[in-house]
């Protein structure tokens, strides 16, 4: 991976789809006028809209044939940069998914991630709204490979993992991430993001909502994380921006610290391996 500079816009939404997707042209827009020219920008996980079950599904999907992915892949074009944007898809005959869109510094749409672990908490389901992806996904890139891993797959180490496993030298988290009834979801949040990037030995690049939608209050922390834990950038909880270089050096330098892919048993890895010990 050589070195790359990546933008992670930090954003609040509405209840309002068509405002939520202008804020985020608008922010794009921002980038191209700044004369920013990242490698790589991330806008948050249902950037479109956030709050489901405040509103029927069909009135917040956005159809695939609409003309936003068009939108996005002229801002890439401009800015020459990947980018990645992840929103509620309506994929006809009553089927919507979350689902990632990476465009290429051309404008290309490169392909697309259903997320494929779904939110089902107490008073909230995401599987009642959007139907689960079946495919992990890294991206080729053209400054090395990133793997695609959205809020709540954050959870299951399996999955960064696979995508280490699948070459990716960078895991892009768009998120929309909310405080919890506990009040550790921020803390909580901070220690899944760091153990991503130490146990596989790659940098995290993290874009996340903030503000409140819907009583939902959203914790930000938008920031990078290099292959050895320690935070490059964080955006705090502010409405904003926040750009970041990755020194693509250091990936190569921490797996040869540390051969951890080097030293792994998959055997070992299955319940049935698991040796039950009793008094």
């Amino acid at each position: 991976m050589r070195d790359i500079n990546v933008a992670l816009i930090q954003m609040a939404t509405s209840l309002d789809v068509d405002a939520n997707i202008g804020v985020a042209l608008s922010r794009l827009d921002g980038l191209v006028a700044s004369g920013a020219r990242p490698d790589l920008v991330c806008l948050p996980e249902m950037f479109t809209f956030r709050a489901l079950g405040s509103r029927r599904i069909s009135e917040v999907g956005v159809h695939a044939g609409s003309g936003l992915a068009a939108e996005l892949a002229a801002r890439a074009r401009r800015l020459g940069s990947y980018l990645v944007g992840t929103w509620i898809v309506d994929e006809g005959g009553g089927v919507y998914t979350n689902r990632c869109h990476v465009f290429s510094r051309g404008g290309d749409l490169v392909g697309g991630h259903r997320k494929t672990h779904l939110f089902d908490a107490p008073g909230h389901a995401e599987s009642a709204y959007v139907t689960a992806g079946d495919r992990l996904s890294v991206v080729e890139a053209d400054f090395g490979t990133f793997g695609i891993v959205v809020c709540y797959e954050l959870r299951f180490p399996e999955v960064a993992r696979t995508l280490a496993l699948a070459g990716a030298e960078c895991l892009v988290v768009p998120n929309s991430w909310p405080r919890d009834g506990a009040g550790r979801a921020r803390e909580e949040l901070g220690v899944l993001l760091a153990a991503a990037a130490v146990q596989n030995q790659a940098y995290v690049v993290h874009a996340n909502q903030t503000g409140v939608v819907a009583d939902l209050e959203l914790v930000g922390g938008s920031c990078v994380i290099d292959p050895s834990g320690r935070l490059v950038a964080s955006a705090g909880e502010r409405d904003r921006d926040l750009l970041a270089r990755l020194d693509g050096t250091l990936v190569d330098e921490v797996r040869a610290r540390r051969l951890v892919f080097a030293h792994r048993r998959p055997e070992l890895y299955e319940p049935a391996s698991v040796v039950r010990l009793k008094d």
